[in-house]
């Protein structure tokens, strides 16, 4: 979209076209001599002092109007609509234990998962998400974010074994309730990718969906 920011300066181009066209009419009055018709005078050769003289009764004015143009601040941009668009808090919970490198699913269990939550984040353009990973426990990679493309970066980056090897579901769970706990989302969810069963960790998976419950968080 193109627009001049301070436009009411461009009304200065008004006076500055009238001194053109009196300075045009006065240089085009007629002058004591001999009359040549328009067509002889269209092949009559100029001279250098004719052509410069063109240029220094133009360029003044030519300066004066490009300097009025440009107080006027134009401007080329993108216009952009504003929608109010209300969406959701998600934290997604990765199992990267030894387990998810069994290839009953193909080409794995830990690429299948993997894929599966990318392919959420393009599904979900308005929703803030987070991303923690856990095996013997849970780290957070990503908090709460719309940076989806560092998300998923975040996401294709995880490798198995960078955690210590279990499977704490439970801690998990719980350290993506600590995420959404002060959320103010209109719905939170948690999403748990996970093949195992809780092997690890100080807190019970049971316990902490009751916590994710009554906190209005779903899983």
């Amino acid at each position: 979209m193109f627009r001049f920011e301070s436009w009411p300066v461009l009304l200065l181009l008004i006076p500055v076209a009238i001194l053109g066209w009196f300075l045009v009419r006065r240089n085009r009055a007629p002058r004591e001599g001999v009359l040549f018709s328009g067509f002889l005078m269209g092949f009559a050769p100029k001279s250098h002092r004719e052509w410069m003289y063109r240029i220094v009764f133009w360029f003044p004015l030519a300066a004066i109007v490009l300097t009025i143009v440009a107080l006027a601040r134009p401007q080329l941009g993108k216009l952009y609509e504003k929608q109010d668009v209300k969406g959701i808090d998600i934290i997604l919970c990765m199992d990267i234990s030894s387990s998810m490198k069994a290839m009953d699913l193909k080409p794995s269990r830990f690429q299948v998962a993997r894929e599966t939550l990318l392919s959420f984040v393009d599904g979900r353009p308005y929703d803030r998400m987070g991303y923690i990973p856990f095996s013997a426990y849970a780290i957070t990679r990503c908090p709460l974010t719309t940076d989806h493309k560092m998300l998923q970066q975040l996401i294709e980056d995880t490798k198995l074994g960078s955690i210590e090897d279990g499977t704490a579901i439970g801690m998990a769970i719980a350290a993506a309730v600590n995420r959404l706990r002060k959320s103010k989302a209109k719905s939170r969810v948690i999403i748990l990718a996970t093949d195992g069963m809780n092997n690890r960790g100080n807190i019970d998976p049971r316990s902490a969906a009751e916590l994710a419950k009554t906190m209005g968080i779903r899983i």
